[in-house]
């Protein structure tokens, strides 16, 4: 099978292949969409954002290595702590 590229949009959820395309009809194709490639150099907004002192504040805390795993128990503390007054 040969490897053919078209450029192309997508409009309303559907692909729209600009021009004609040497294909007959009925075959069938498939579509391959690359991810975007994330740009060279973040924008100056980000980059000044990341400065920030709270970014990356929490980073040496080994009670924190597993942020999901430390947020689920923070919530079962709260609740049993809620409940328990009942």
């Amino acid at each position: 099978m040969a490897t053919v590229q078209f450029p192309a949009v997508v409009i309303g959820g559907k692909i729209d292949v600009s021009g004609t395309v040497d294909v007959p009809d009925g075959t069938k194709v498939l579509v391959t969409i690359p991810e975007p490639e994330p740009p060279a150099e973040l924008p100056p907004h980000v980059q000044e954002f990341l400065k920030l002192p709270a970014i990356g504040m929490w980073k040496d805390r080994e009670d924190m290595a597993d942020p999901v795993e430390w947020v689920r128990k923070m919530r079962e503390e709260e609740w049993r702590r809620r409940t328990s007054r009942d």
